[in-house]
């Protein structure tokens, strides 16, 4: 959509919003993403990449999206654990569940910019379990008892607390 914007080129916007089209219809399961068309099961990362995709969409006019974000942020409250993290599977027995960072702090940023007095409480939690995962050298590890120091979820991260913290939330930088 940002190149059909840049080049004035409607053909390219077209079917860029075809394909968000495609993919909500065939992805989108009540609130929210499942892995594909033919299984129930959500990985959280790529929930929340789809959600931040529709937010950026949003913040840029394409307030069509906003049912479905909204649907998503509140399915991702629902699902936070009390520690204030998210799994990385909902939906899939075959699988071990973990905490991840990465996906907590993309629901942070997606609780910011749908309604962030609503979700206050689901933010704050959400700081306060990647506050957890901060490593001596300063990075934050991708979950608890990791020994890698992920630069997403640390980048991530600082864009939530930015966002949090100027209470202004600009999904035209979203990393």
């Amino acid at each position: 959509m940002e190149y059909g914007r840049y080049s004035s080129k409607q053909e390219y916007i077209d079917f860029a919003e075809n394909l968000v089209e495609d993919l909500i219809n065939k992805t989108f399961k009540k609130d929210h993403f499942s892995i594909n068309g033919a299984r129930d099961w959500t990985y959280t990362h790529p929930h929340c990449y789809a959600t931040e995709g529709l937010c950026f969409l949003e913040s840029n006019g394409y307030k069509k999206y906003s049912e479905v974000t909204k649907k998503s942020a509140e399915w991702l409250s629902n699902v936070q654990n009390d520690d204030g993290s998210v799994d990385n599977w909902y939906y899939n027995d075959h699988v071990d569940k973990e905490k991840n960072g990465d996906a907590t702090a993309q629901a942070a940023r997606i609780w910011l910019f749908k309604d962030r007095i609503k979700y206050k409480d689901n933010i704050d939690k959400a700081l306060s379990f990647l506050q957890s995962l901060q490593s001596p050298e300063g990075g934050l590890y991708y979950n608890p008892g990791s020994k890698d120091v992920n630069s997403w979820v640390s980048m991530f991260t600082l864009q939530a607390l930015h966002w949090n913290i100027n209470d202004e939330v600009d999904f035209n930088w979203i990393v």
